[in-house]
């Protein structure tokens, strides 16, 4: 048998396949699907058609609906990131805790003189300790006034090693009246803590330790001895010399400016005028501190957002009321 005759069969036996099928499927679906771009014909249709249609019928559209709006919303939150508004103010309750004076050189009479000393006065860097027992990891060290991590200048002699940290500070760092944070702040607030009186968190880790103006923005700490520890015990938060005077710290913890530190370098700072009583439902204005007039106690502290920022994550509340 010739090729173009076998060719010529398989044509037809493929049309009459092809045939068959279409046939069977509008048998089995009788739909013309053009009829389904007419308006008139679908609507008419539906119009006619049984209640149990009309039923099923809104009950599938209620459900691409539902079904649409939760896939968008779902997208939605999958690409948004919700950002608190700044603004407002939050109030904490401090339950039996002693307030006398909010400077970091002093040592803090309770967690919650120290809680609100933290948020005035920014240390060098911050220190975030792992949990130790499920994890191997050091310590991290987050700069805050510093514009680095502290470095030790390592010596080729073994017993010179951890003896010696290089501190880099940030540029154009401001107290809240906006004058620069100096070199002489940072040695002055160093030679504070060291102090009889200073802060006991880094009186003892500064014993043996020399402070050395290196440049304009850069010092160094310097033990006697190896000490590796220093880079987890230096974070202390520097106060302005000219603000306080150049006074010693016997003489600060009595000073007025301790009470009530109008220079901060922290995310807040004091409101130097008269704040509406937190204590009183009226809105009689009282000197801040709030003090209890029998005992002359600080029973409320206000503080204001810091109009100087010298950190990049900056507060989102505009009030702290304690």
């Amino acid at each position: 048998m010739p090729k173009s005759t076998k060719s010529r069969e398989l044509k037809v036996m493929l049309k009459k396949i092809q045939y068959q099928t279409s046939h069977i499927i509008k048998r089995l679906w009788p739909i013309d699907w053009k009829n389904l771009t007419k308006f008139k014909v679908v609507s008419n249709t539906i119009l006619h058609s049984s209640k149990i249609i009309k039923s099923l019928l809104v009950i599938f559209i209620i459900g691409i609906v539902i079904s649409t709006t939760l896939l968008i919303y779902g997208v939605y939150l999958l690409n948004t990131k919700e950002v608190p508004a700044d603004g407002g103010q939050v109030v904490e309750v401090l339950d039996n805790s002693e307030l006398i004076n909010f400077n970091p050189v002093i040592a803090s009479n309770s967690e919650a003189e120290a809680k609100i000393t933290n948020l005035l006065f920014h240390p060098l860097y911050t220190i975030e300790y792992p949990d130790f027992i499920q994890d191997n990891s050091q310590p991290k060290i987050t700069p805050i006034l510093l514009k680095k991590e502290p470095k030790w200048l390592e010596s080729e002699d073994p017993n010179n090693r951890f003896k010696t940290l290089q501190f880099e500070l940030k540029d154009n760092l401001k107290w809240s009246n906006d004058k620069p944070i100096t070199m002489e702040d940072i040695a002055y607030s160093f030679e504070r803590v060291r102090e009889g009186r200073g802060n006991q968190q880094f009186k003892t880790a500064f014993k043996e330790v020399s402070f050395n103006i290196t440049s304009p923005t850069s010092f160094t700490l310097t033990s006697s001895i190896s000490n590796p520890q220093l880079l987890y015990s230096a974070n202390f938060s520097p106060i302005s010399k000219t603000y306080f005077d150049s006074q010693i710290t016997d003489r600060l913890i009595t000073d007025e400016r301790s009470f009530k530190p109008l220079v901060t370098s922290g995310y807040y700072t004091f409101i130097d005028d008269e704040v509406i009583n937190p204590n009183s439902n009226n809105s009689q204005k009282v000197a801040n501190p709030v003090r209890d007039s029998q005992n002359n106690t600080i029973t409320s502290v206000v503080l204001t957002k810091n109009p100087i920022q010298n950190h990049s994550i900056e507060p989102k509340i505009e009030k702290y009321i304690f």
